[in-house]
């Protein structure tokens, strides 16, 4: 009888702590970004491409958790062809930056540079929001 209340009361605990599960983890880059620098990377020669420039931290972390929470690209993907903007994004914290490509050719892809390199694929809500982000910025 004393081992099942033993096993009652350690269940009891692991739920109250979410034992076991992904809860209260940290994500891969845990510092709070304060700015975001985002560089179109598809122009005219010779046409140096503006820079548009997040600078509030609600701001950055939403665009970044928006990328975190995209699905990963399928290992063989049927992607159409398509042509679109490619961006360097520089997300800042105090002392680190961190740098993704966002890629809207064909597959629509998203990769991180450092940290979680898994390349994920952007979802048509996530192409309307990026474009609103930069609607009016980049001629």
């Amino acid at each position: 009888m004393r081992y099942y209340v033993l096993l009652l009361l350690f269940l009891g605990a692991c739920l109250l702590t979410a034992c076991g599960s992904d809860a209260g983890r940290t994500v891969e880059h845990p510092m709070m970004f304060t700015k975001t620098e985002i560089t179109p990377l598809t122009q005219d020669k010779g046409q140096r491409a503006p820079k548009i420039v997040l600078s509030t931290p609600a701001e950055t972390q939403q665009l970044y958790r928006s990328i975190l929470a995209l699905p990963h690209l399928p290992e063989h993907p049927i992607c159409e062809h398509k042509k679109g903007r490619r961006y360097q994004v520089a997300f800042i914290a105090v002392n680190q930056t961190f740098y993704a490509t966002i890629d809207k050719n064909n597959c629509g892809t998203i990769a991180f540079e450092q940290g979680d390199t898994k390349i994920r694929q952007g979802t048509t809500l996530f192409w309307v929001y990026l474009t609103n982000l930069t609607l009016g910025k980049i001629p």
